[in-house]
């Protein structure tokens, strides 16, 4: 009897970042909370 080797399980992917460029993020973004990674920059922190 022979035996196939098992393949792993596909990695699971991270969840999509969005970059919201401006200094006072819209609060209805919260609404992506768990599933989305928001990201938010003005001019001065955009350089760092």
């Amino acid at each position: 009897m022979t035996t196939s080797p098992r393949t792993p399980a596909p990695a699971p992917t991270p969840p999509p970042t969005l970059l919201v460029l401006d200094a006072e993020p819209p609060p209805r973004l919260g609404r992506l909370t768990g599933r989305a990674r928001v990201e938010h920059a003005d001019a001065a922190t955009l350089a760092e």
